[in-house]
């Protein structure tokens, strides 16, 4: 997988000199969960800070996310198969809504019986792609007592 170097800069206003650390530790930790939650792997990471900026460095940032599995849990076989085995509409309707057919559904059985599951798989997406939001929160997660525009 690639990695490279990414650094983000916040340019603000004048920020009160002790308050300095506390917001680029916040900033930088934001940073680091948002791509941890996303699965993207990082590399050693560093905060940066003056007065007018706050910033984040970090030395190895995989360019996309790794391949995303998802399993979505449907109706037990005794709701979604009537008397003749055929599927019902509450089981044509998670398989659409899952962007699957009836036939590509996979059965699996836990303590309260047989059920449906859709499982797929997608490619991960691009790093640069998902930064905007991760950014986002981690702006919005900054103990900043009157936030301004």
């Amino acid at each position: 997988m690639n990695t490279h170097s990414l650094l983000i800069e916040l340019g603000t206003e004048e920020l009160p000199p002790k308050a300095l650390p506390l917001l680029a530790q916040a900033f930088t930790q934001g940073v680091a969960d948002g791509l941890n939650k996303r699965g993207i792997g990082i590399g050693a990471i560093t905060s940066l800070y003056s007065p007018r900026r706050l910033a984040v460095l970090i030395q190895a940032v995989a360019s996309e996310q790794p391949t995303q599995s998802s399993e979505v849990f449907g109706p037990y076989a005794n709701i979604a198969l009537d008397a003749n085995g055929e599927a019902t509409p509450a089981l044509r309707a998670f398989a659409q809504k899952n962007g699957l057919t009836v036939e590509q559904l996979e059965k699996t059985t836990d303590a309260k019986g047989e059920r449906f599951v859709a499982r797929s798989t997608r490619a991960g997406s691009l790093t640069l792609e998902l930064l905007p939001e991760v950014v986002n929160e981690a702006i919005k997660a900054m103990p900043i007592p009157k936030p301004m525009r």
